[in-house]
């Protein structure tokens, strides 16, 4: 049993919206000072439980539900339900608001007998009135001087909107590069992984990486097609799905392009950051897969990847996301996020051309199996998405066998013949999707099932 569930609206940068940070701060802070939290996604548990039925879990099994209530809280169907199933649990709520947003009727009538803790001016200021809040409530002393609080910036490092979250825009496609904190991790055969490592993923050796930022999705066929101007991609369903058919040397083509339009410095991640990243870096939870242990949940792979009927279809792709699995367990009230307009690089193809192909597929005339839209499992720890299967991902390195000592900051610009595919595609088998497993290809070789992901 926690001390503490923390309920916030994710982060939604095209909205302005971060209260994600503030609710990690939080965490951490609580954590350190002897308060134990449960907080989405770390502690999700997707390999028995699922995402809807670990949150009712850290609902009920909390001793008081801590809401990080601001104008997008107040707006949100998920954190209304979370609401609604503290209050039916007879849960101690303890809204802190960043803003001077009025609850909306229903949340009035939930919280309008709270303690508020109001924030006025900058947010850190009023952490210790929750500090002292939560001993007093949860009856416990802090064996921590006050000196820690003080402090604590030098500890974290700064905490801003642009640390977690970077977001750029190419011709009115939209897109988010996640921070990932650097640090130390073991890279390659891990115990996790099983029986089934190959001898490339030998000797497991510790790495060291500094803080940068991954995309949280695989590279669209929109952003491509925005930036290159053509769609190289052997599946063309939906433009959210991720590019592939690229080789590559044209995703170096791809990144220069990219480069020049945004000022910006994006390349192909090492290895060592696309693994330690996949394994949700300082935030793992030691999972065979990105995101979790059960792969149907995190992964389009060959396993779930046909055509075969509606539930597979990549226009119904997020009937598995988040937001159903919630609907499932608590009331029909949660909705998809809005999504961009993207009819101005092409047009979309027709319902009917979909049944079309759907047709094809059981006649043998097209693949059954194909790429899925982009962020429609569930994401890893870092919130990054699809990190196993939908598409390989080009590595900048050549492949060769691993060190046998340990690695610094191991980031490999070689550009010789066989490059590293990392993290398995829709049509690979699930060892493929492991978070360990390597592959390697030509650097001029486009296949269907092979995309990329860019890291700053």
């Amino acid at each position: 049993m926690s001390d503490v569930f923390i309920s916030y609206k994710s982060n939604d940068p095209n909205l302005g919206n971060y209260d994600g940070n503030v609710a990690d701060e939080l965490c951490e802070l609580l954590e350190s000072v002897g308060i134990t939290c449960w907080i989405a996604p770390r502690d999700i548990d997707l390999g028995t439980k699922g995402y809807a039925r670990s949150i009712m879990e850290g609902i009920e099994n909390c001793k008081i539900f801590l809401l990080v209530f601001s104008r997008y809280a107040n707006e949100s169907e998920y954190v209304a339900s979370e609401i609604d199933a503290a209050f039916a649990a007879e849960k101690d709520i303890i809204p802190f608001c960043l803003d001077k947003t009025q609850p909306n009727r229903e949340l009035r009538f939930y919280l309008g007998r709270k303690q508020w803790i109001y924030v006025e001016g900058d947010y850190h200021e009023r952490f210790h009135e929750i500090v002292d809040a939560l001993l007093q409530k949860l009856g416990k002393k802090s064996t921590v001087a006050q000196e820690h609080f003080d402090n604590r910036s030098e500890v974290l490092g700064p905490f801003s909107d642009e640390n977690l979250i970077k977001s750029f825009s190419v011709n009115g496609v939209s897109f988010n590069m996640v921070r990932v904190d650097g640090g130390e991790f073991i890279m390659g055969a891990t115990p996790e992984q099983g029986t089934e490592v190959e001898d490339n993923e030998k000797s497991p050796h510790q790495v060291n990486l500094s803080s940068y930022y991954i995309g949280e999705t695989q590279v669209t066929q929109a952003l491509w097609q925005t930036v290159m101007g053509t769609n190289p991609s052997k599946n063309r369903n939906n433009l959210r799905c991720p590019v592939d058919n690229v080789s590559w040397d044209d995703c170096q083509k791809f990144i220069v392009k990219l480069n020049e339009l945004t000022g910006m410095s994006f390349h192909l991640p090492t290895e060592a950051e696309w693994e330690y990243a996949a394994r949700g870096g300082r935030k793992s939870k030691g999972y065979k897969y990105a995101g979790g242990n059960d792969l149907k949940l995190v992964a389009w792979y060959a396993g779930n990847s046909r055509f075969d009927d509606d539930s597979q279809d990549s226009t119904v792709a997020n009937k598995m996301c988040l937001y159903d699995l919630l609907n499932k367990v608590t009331s029909k009230r949660f909705q998809m996020p809005g999504e961009e307009n993207w009819e101005h690089i092409t047009n979309k193809r027709s319902d009917k051309d979909a049944l079309d192909d759907k047709s094809k597929s059981r006649n043998g005339e097209i693949s059954a199996i194909g790429t899925h839209i982009v962020a429609a499992r569930l994401p890893n720890e870092l919130g990054i998405y699809d990190m196993s299967g939908n598409v390989y991902e080009w590595c900048q390195n050549v492949c060769e066998s691993y060190m046998h000592d340990n690695q610094d900051r191991p980031n490999d610009l070689a550009t010789e013949c066989a490059h590293v595919l990392r993290g398995g595609s829709c049509y690979s088998d699930a060892l493929c999707c492991r978070v360990s497993y390597r592959c390697f290809d030509s650097h001029g070789t486009g296949l269907a099932g092979v995309g990329l992901r860019l890291v700053l």
